[in-house]
C-alpha cells in the first residue's frame, strides 16, 4: 500500500489515512460533547478507512473484475450501514426530545472536520481526474463516496450552526438524519451501478 505518488490508487490510501485521522478526532469530540452526530460521523470515518483501502486495492492492476465486484460490494455495504445508523440515531433523538450539543468545541470539531472532508474529496477527485480515464466504475465509486461524506459532514456542521444561531433545538438532530440520508441514498446508487456494470459484462 502506497501514500505517495500521483497514481490513483495512492491517492485514494491518501484519503483512507485522513479519514483515519478524522475518526479520532470526532471520536474525541463524541466523548466531550455526547453528540450522536459525532458518532454517526466517526462510524462514516471508520467505513472510509475500511471500504477506500478496499477500492484502493481494486484500483491497484491487475486485480481481477470478480475481486474488484467484491471489493466494490463490500465497500458500498459498509457506506449503506453508516448512512442507515444515522438515519436511525437522528430519528431516535427527534422522537425522544434529544438535542445536539451546540457548544463551541462541538461547532468547532464539526466545521473543522468538515472542511478537511471536503478538501480530501476535492484533492482525490483531481488525482483520479488527472488520470484521463473515466471508464473505470471504481473510480466513480471513490468520488461518489468521498464527495457524498463531505456534503453529510457539511449538513451536520450547517445544522448544528443554525441552532446555535436560532436556538432550535431539534436542528442538529434533523442535520443527524439528513447526513444518514444522504449516506444512504449514494450508498443505494453505487450498488445501482456495480448491479448495471455486472450486466454490461455479462451481456
Amino acid at each position: 500500500m502506497k501514500l505517495r505518488g500521483n497514481s490513483k490508487e495512492a491517492a485514494t490510501y491518501r484519503a483512507a489515512a485522513v479519514n483515519a485521522g478524522l475518526l479520532a478526532a470526532r471520536t474525541g469530540a463524541w466523548w466531550a460533547t455526547g453528540n450522536d452526530g459525532f458518532v454517526v460521523d466517526a462510524g462514516h470515518d471508520l467505513g472510509d478507512v475500511i471500504s477506500l483501502g478496499a477500492k484502493g486495492k481494486a484500483l491497484e492492476k491487475g486485480s481481477e473484475q470478480q475481486l474488484k465486484k467484491r471489493l466494490r460490494m463490500g465497500a458500498a455495504a459498509i457506506f449503506l450501514s453508516g448512512g442507515l445508523f444515522g438515519m436511525y440515531a437522528g430519528a431516535e433523538q427527534l422522537a425522544n426530545d434529544g438535542h445536539e450539543d451546540a457548544s463551541a468545541l462541538a461547532l468547532a470539531t464539526a466545521g473543522l472536520t468538515a472542511i478537511a472532508s471536503v478538501a480530501v474529496a476535492a484533492r482525490t477527485h483531481k488525482y483520479l481526474h488527472d488520470d484521463h480515464d473515466h471508464s473505470d466504475s471504481t473510480r466513480t465509486d471513490v468520488k461518489i463516496h468521498l464527495w457524498g461524506d463531505a456534503a453529510s459532514s457539511a449538513v451536520y456542521a450547517t445544522s448544528l450552526g443554525v441552532q446555535a444561531t436560532t436556538g432550535l433545538q431539534n436542528f442538529g438532530s434533523g442535520g443527524v438524519v439528513a447526513s444518514g440520508a444522504i449516506t444512504t441514498g449514494l450508498a443505494l446508487w453505487t450498488f445501482h451501478t456495480i448491479k448495471k456494470d455486472v450486466s454490461t459484462l455479462s451481456s
